[in-house]
């Protein structure tokens, strides 16, 4: 048996490094789902093949010639960018016309049945995790199951949409194969907005499912299926995989929505590690400000992990308590001194738009910030996106209807005091007076010599000797 997985752009705009406020759009990551998805179906004995749109915008002679032989398609679907799947479904459609579209993802598991209506030429919607519902799919095409049997899904019979069994949670994540990066051209991806990482092989992966933190701003499963639940995957088996990754990539980002939740864990990881002896550079991406162990930071230093990225979102105390981030001002700052202790390259997620901030506090988020020991910011207009306590609460309030999937905070909405338009700026504001700063550029360049890190130092210079180099020259004061 065949089959063909798509993964579609699923990219952010985000101010520019150094004051570059072009937005840049990167595909930094691989699709991990769906390379989850295809080692499941590999060790079945089946052929599979991912093709990433977000790399390239193949043509419909390459598409057709994968498609031509497959049993059948699968695509992975994001709520912000679904009509982009639809349209794809559509032109999978008209070349092959019988061929079987399966869509997955979190358009799926949150508007559930109503994706199949968003998407009409799928005939089966997969919900949350994919990796056992695969394998009865498969089950149903070699006809040994009935697409009523199977869990966690929804499927078009005729003009009506039904539903399978209840879903089934994986609770023993170590039971889930490592995922198919060979399927993917690792070249591609690890382009982040401050360095490119694919030039030393890169690759990422997943420690754990779910977040036990119920921060107001998060799009939550167990908002819509109140059985998902925060879970890991063991040391020994994380240990595992990244020793395979050690022998094969120069860098990975764990991309875990909060890596260090469990400090015991990450121990034994760490030590774990140490006794083997890695050396592949280590990113992780998800990391709350509220971890001040000198201990853990020495072994995370030991085994390579260079950068990390902390949920700071706000320079104000109120704001931080209206998220429910459980964090103060001075944790972020203390963890964050701890950090740069260390030398790890630390970044920073921002906010803008909470219903309570004001420009003032936008303006004391920028003094915040600026005097932090931050080597990159990545600054995020608020969303009301489903699934979050936010958008439940709104929905409550008649501020947003059931059915709108992502709108953003904007006073028109009733949902903050400023406009999109004002936002945008501010977003772009943050960013230029945060990386156009005289001591910033200084310390960056001392950390590259340093770090002896060439590229990075390559691209300060660019930036430097570039015309955005004037938004140091002439700092916009956002304090009038």
């Amino acid at each position: 048996m065949k089959s063909v997985l798509f993964a579609l752009p699923n990219q952010i705009p985000q101010p520019g490094l150094f004051g570059n406020l072009n937005n840049l759009k990167y595909p930094t990551f691989p699709p991990l789902g769906l390379m989850y998805i295809a080692s499941v179906i590999e060790k079945l004995g089946n052929s599979v093949e991912i093709i990433d749109l977000s790399v390239f915008d193949y043509s419909d002679e390459y598409i057709f010639k994968r498609i031509v032989s497959a049993d059948f398609v699968g695509i992975n679907v994001f709520t912000h960018s679904f009509k982009l799947a639809k349209n794809l479904a559509r032109r999978i459609k008209s070349l092959s016309e019988d061929i079987l579209i399966i869509i997955g993802g979190p358009h799926c598991t949150f508007l559930k049945e109503k994706s199949l209506n968003d998407i009409p030429e799928a005939k089966i919607a997969v919900v949350l995790e994919g990796e056992n519902v695969i394998k009865e799919i498969i089950k149903y095409l070699e006809g040994k199951r009935n697409l009523s049997e199977i869990p966690g899904i929804y499927y078009r019979e005729g003009k009506e949409i039904k539903k399978g069994k209840p879903f089934e949670i994986i609770e023993d994540l170590d039971l889930i194969p490592f995922p198919a990066r060979h399927l993917i051209d690792e070249s591609k991806y690890g382009k982040f907005p401050w360095y490119d990482f694919s030039k030393i092989k890169y690759t990422s992966m997943i420690t754990s499912r779910g977040c036990p933190f119920r921060c107001r701003f998060c799009s939550r499963y167990c908002n819509v299926f109140p059985r998902w639940g925060y879970r890991e995957r063991s040391s020994e088996n994380v240990v595992k995989e990244l020793v395979e990754l050690n022998d094969k990539y120069g860098f990975v980002t764990i991309v875990d929505d909060n890596f260090l939740t469990n400090i015991k864990r990450a121990h034994l990881i760490f030590d774990e590690l140490i006794e083997y002896g890695t050396d592949i550079l280590i990113q992780i991406l998800g990391t709350r400000c509220d971890i001040v162990d000198r201990v853990l930071f020495d072994k995370m230093k030991r085994v390579n992990v260079r950068y990390i990225t902390f949920g700071v979102e706000s320079g104000n105390q109120d704001v931080l308590d209206f998220y429910n981030k459980k964090i103060t001002l001075n944790q972020i700052r203390n963890t964050l001194k701890l950090a740069d202790d260390f030398g790890f390259n630390n970044s920073a997620t921002l906010i803008l738009g909470a219903p309570i901030e004001t420009k003032t506090h936008i303006n004391n988020t920028i003094d915040f910030i600026c005097s932090l020991p931050l080597d990159h910011i990545i600054v995020h207009i608020l969303f009301y996106d489903m699934g979050s306590d936010l958008w439940v609460e709104a929905v409550k309030e008649g501020k947003i209807s059931k059915d709108e999937f992502e709108v953003p905070s904007i006073i028109e909405r009733g949902l903050s005091n400023f406009t999109y338009d004002e936002l945008i700026n501010y977003q772009n504001i943050v960013a230029r007076k945060f990386y156009m700063r005289i001591k910033y550029i200084i310390k960056q360049i001392i950390k590259s010599i340093n770090d002896k890190d060439s590229l990075r130092l390559k691209q300060i210079i660019r930036v430097l000797i570039s015309l955005q180099f004037k938004n140091f020259l002439f700092p916009i004061d956002v304090h009038k």
